[in-house]
């Protein structure tokens, strides 16, 4: 758990460095768009792992639970490969997205494979966090997003 928190914690600083880095930038207002993702993952990740060790007794639970932590942190690494391939269009849809929520997707696959059934913990949880990561794509470059990230920006650092 303590390594968790750490994650999470650290999370915030990364978030203010990479904001501080884009104003240096000259992106302007859009540096401040990643905050609240920013803050929105880790607070989730803190979650999943607190639900996971609450339910360490049931393996069969706790797995699930630390399957969907460790594929939400997973989407900064693999939005990074935007950098590698600047034709995609929207990469914060196909890398940011798709591809991070496709191991949901294939955990799925692999539950019912497996299992027979997809647990209710993969299930519901990972719809959740499809549901968050296309909620924040779909509001991500809105007013209210924009002061909203400012807000929290500025709140912490």
């Amino acid at each position: 758990m303590a390594f968790a928190f750490g994650t999470a914690i650290t999370m915030v600083p990364v978030g203010i460095f990479a904001t501080e880095k884009e104003l240096a930038q000259g992106f302007g207002d859009f540096a401040y768009l990643n905050t609240i993702g920013t803050i929105t993952s880790g607070f989730i990740f803190l979650v999943l792992v607190l639900l996971g060790v609450l339910n360490r007794e049931r393996p069969q639970v706790h797995k699930r639970f630390m399957l969907l932590a460790t594929i939400l942190v997973l989407w900064p690494a693999w939005f990074r490969f935007r950098h590698y391939f600047p034709q995609v269009p929207r990469p914060d849809i196909w890398f940011g997205v798709v591809l991070s929520d496709s191991l949901i997707l294939l955990a799925w696959i692999l539950d019912k494979k497996q299992n027979g059934r997809i647990h209710p913990v993969l299930l519901y949880g990972g719809i959740l966090i499809i549901i968050e990561n296309v909620v924040e794509i779909l509001l991500f470059d809105t007013e209210l997003w924009r002061e909203t990230g400012k807000l929290i920006y500025y709140y912490l650092r």
